[in-house]
């Protein structure tokens, strides 16, 4: 691994963002096809609101890695936070070409399009993410119950020694949950088995 790309990644986990993309930039100038490094510097450069060096460094990636769906998805989500829906819509459709089973890109797809007015679209793309997770949300509108005692035994398993620990955990999970396909098939399959954790 890279050093200065490890001292990146220091600096992105100790929130110092500006610092993070010196260190990126350093890696990349040792290696120009270094693909993580600009990924990781398009980050940190959304975290600085400078996105139009984000768009630089993403579409760098996809120059570099062209069959990688997840590079695409990124992009998408820099494209429609910079206010370009169809742009957007383009990369994740590009990225569910690539990768057909990725439930977050069809998920984040079918919003792109509702944001749009695409229902039907968007009511198909939705429905797709569901499919590949197993979710099927009928079940939940047909009145799921929790069985109250089994969630509060999760509860108290689950609760962590400080409060500290207990907001970073929480933090951690979510951000699991919300950023990679395995984390959100896991909190669908905690959903589908009755907020139950499966050994």
């Amino acid at each position: 691994m890279n050093r200065e790309y490890a001292k990146g990644i220091a600096k992105v986990k100790e929130n110092d963002f500006l610092n993070a993309i010196k260190h990126f930039t350093l890696a990349i100038n040792e290696n120009p096809a270094d693909v993580e490094s600009y990924a990781e510097r398009a980050v940190a450069y959304i975290h600085v609101e400078k996105h139009e060096l984000s768009m630089f460094d993403m579409n760098r990636c996809i120059e570099l890695e062209p069959g990688n769906s997840y590079r695409y998805s990124c992009r998408a989500f820099l494209k429609s936070k910079m206010g370009d829906v169809d742009g957007a819509i383009a990369d994740y459709e590009i990225a569910v070409q690539l990768d057909p089973d990725d439930a977050i890109a069809y998920n984040n797809l079918g919003l792109a399009q509702e944001s749009k007015g695409y229902q039907k679209k968007a009511e198909k793309s939705f429905s797709r993410s569901n499919e590949i997770i197993g979710y099927n949300p009928k079940r939940f509108d047909e009145g799921f119950k929790i069985d109250e005692t089994k969630s509060e035994q999760i509860k108290s398993e689950t609760i962590p020694a400080s409060a500290a620990t207990k907001e970073e955990s929480k933090k951690a999970h979510a951000k699991k949950a919300l950023t990679t396909k395995e984390g959100f098939k896991d909190f669908m399959r905690f959903i589908r088995n009755g907020f139950k954790i499966k050994e």
